[in-house]
């Protein structure tokens, strides 16, 4: 998916449609650019690289149009190139797509133009250039009816200082500014200044100039949209090193709780069915991306646990293509730190179109997901937008186990007495994660082994494999470990010889696993294994035969894994700090 931001006003648009690219969700994008209406034609610069990049090289894009536009994106048709690079222009328009045009081999061979098309924004600004129709809007629409899949599409044109766009699949937001207007695909970039916005629904087109903004709905005719305040957005941008970050985890534990518990109160935003609500749940569903599927994972099993309501995590890019699978009884939860997933988004739309409630879990309750949906928790005060943030997981995964307590309780599952217990503990888990960090010899030691292991093993049972995924993924970011994850019933059936040349980390975090956890560790170690355990202290009192543990203060078998993994931030991050010890060492 791309991140757009087009803006059209009474002064110069570079350094704003920079700023605004540069404040979408879209870090690690490969493929960057801007296009400038001047003097009655397209200024193009394009690179391959992110938007910081692009801020960096601001000074060599022109600054005399008052109409341009940003993109970025990842290659996703051909390998990131100039060829492949986005916006693509030519003298008279410039285009950029978000979203994901199915039929494009299909177009692509009816098309005759003198120029290569590698990418959607090639396809789009051919059609356009020859689309039939009196004006643009007319070309647009013309040109959208020949695509399946639902691209959202913004362009400029040279012949006039005008912004036009069409909403596809995922909404479109326009705000308005003192000086002049801009859409974006993300509704984040709002937070430089827009005092006011509307939205774009799919189908809804729009010519957007520095005086007004003229909407249609898919047959042209002109409708009006409510204005609504730009509500205030708070984010920040994580310019923490490796090791500071890590003492920031009991910072981001307590922001989390502290909108979530008040009083020894639950507080889980505009979710607050009533008994006989909760009664009529029948099946919940947990989708995510990325860290966010991972602490969908976690979640779920809690749900089952403390809920008897039968829960299950999906992929969010799976979900929104799989069979039917939604009812009238269906809870659709969709976790998205930023809300702004376009996968999570089709999820929540497609559960809807099925009668199905949905759940937002994001910490940005002004995004489309958010919206869209039923329900919204927001878990934190503020967004981070930095590509290594721990914050995603930990929030997440949090909210979705005091959301299983709050469903526990209601069915009268839990006690009161569990219940406030379990708040209690949950308020005390910044000082657990403070203990659970502190270096150690057994820390240490992972985190030596860490450094100089060619091939790492991370595997848990049921929840702890959530936990093994999700550890995997930071040991490969922060540290550069070549980890991977397993489910440790299955790692048994892995080649002995595979086995043999893997350092195994395992998680227990739970009583109820650790019997069944250690049998097949014992196995494993038999076939020459060489495991780590990361337990709490109480269970590694009932551990015999296993001379590497990693343990942590015990907290309830609901909140373990936070102690858990953290361990395993901070062992990845003594692992990269010595390694970049032995580099400096070596340099000199």
């Amino acid at each position: 998916m791309s991140g757009i931001y087009a803006f059209t006003g009474s002064v110069p648009c570079r350094d704003i449609i920079i700023d605004g690219i540069n404040r979408l969700c879209s870090k690690g994008k490969e493929l960057c650019g801007t296009a400038v209406n001047t003097e009655e034609k397209i200024s193009l610069f394009k690179i391959h690289g992110s938007p910081e990049t692009l801020l960096e090289m601001a000074e060599s894009i022109n600054n005399e149009g008052c109409t341009g536009l940003a993109e970025c994106a990842n290659a996703c048709r051909a390998k990131p190139s100039a060829i492949t690079s986005v916006p693509c222009a030519s003298e008279k328009l410039a285009v950029a797509v978000n979203g994901n045009v199915e039929n494009f081999d299909e177009l692509r061979r009816r098309l005759k133009v003198s120029f290569p098309v590698a990418t959607d924004e090639d396809l789009l600004l051919a059609l356009l250039s020859f689309a039939e129709g009196n004006g643009f809007l007319q070309k647009l629409k013309y040109t959208a009816e020949l695509l399946t899949g639902a691209p959202s599409v913004v362009f400029i044109t040279s012949e006039e200082n005008a912004v036009y766009c069409r909403a596809g699949e995922y909404p479109l937001a326009v705000g308005i500014y003192e000086n002049g207007c801009a859409v974006t695909s993300e509704m984040s970039a709002l937070e430089n200044g827009a005092k006011r916005y509307f939205i774009l629904e799919k189908g809804e087109s729009a010519r957007i100039t520095k005086e007004r903004c003229a909407v249609y709905d898919e047959k042209l005719k002109r409708i009006k949209k409510p204005l609504l305040p730009v509500p205030e957005i708070k984010s920040f941008e994580n310019d923490f090193g490796i090791n500071e970050e890590i003492f920031c985890l009991p910072i981001a534990v307590k922001d989390t709780l502290s909108k979530l518990i008040k009083d020894n109160r639950l507080l889980l935003g505009s979710f607050a069915p009533s008994r006989r609500g909760v009664e009529k749940i029948e099946r919940i569903i947990i989708t995510g991306c990325g860290a966010s599927y991972r602490a969908a994972m976690l979640g779920a099993y809690g749900i089952e646990q403390l809920c008897d309501i039968p829960c299950c995590a999906y992929p969010a890019g799976e979900l929104r293509y799989s069979p039917a699978v939604f009812t009238k009884t269906t809870l659709l939860i969709a976790v998205s730190e930023k809300g702004e997933n376009a996968d999570a988004f089709s999820c929540i739309k497609r559960a809807e179109a099925f009668g199905a409630k949905t759940l937002a879990v994001t910490s940005a309750p002004y995004s489309f997901l958010s919206k869209e949906s039923d329900y919204n928790v927001s878990p934190c005060s503020e967004i981070s937008r930095a590509d290594l943030s721990l914050r995603a997981f930990i929030s997440g995964a949090l909210t979705l186990n005091l959301t299983a307590l709050y469903l526990g309780f209601s069915k009268e599952i839990i006690s009161d007495i569990y219940f406030n217990v379990s708040l209690k503990m949950a308020e005390m888990l910044p000082g657990k994660i403070s203990a659970s960090i502190k270096p150690n010899s057994a820390l240490n030691g992972l985190s030596e082994r860490l450094k100089s292991s060619s091939k790492t093993v991370v595997a848990g049972l049921c929840a702890d494999c959530a936990l093994a995924a999700e550890a995997a993924e930071k040991l490969r970011s922060i540290s550069g470990v070549n980890a991977i994850s397993f489910n440790l019933a299955e790692l048994e059936n892995e080649n002995s010889e595979y086995i043999n040349s893997s350092d195994i980390i395992a998680f227990i975090t739970s009583a109820e696993l650790l019997e069944k956890a250690l049998f097949r560790l014992r196995r494993l170690k038999a076939l020459g294994a060489d495991i780590t355990i990361v337990t709490s202290t109480n269970l590694e009192e009932e551990i015999s035969g296993f001379e590497k543990v990693v343990s942590f203060a015990d907290s309830i078998p609901l909140f373990n894994w936070l102690s858990a993994v953290s361990c395993i931030y901070k062992a990845a991050a003594n692992a990269s700090l010595k390694e970049e010890e032995s580099q400096d060492k070596t340099a000199v």
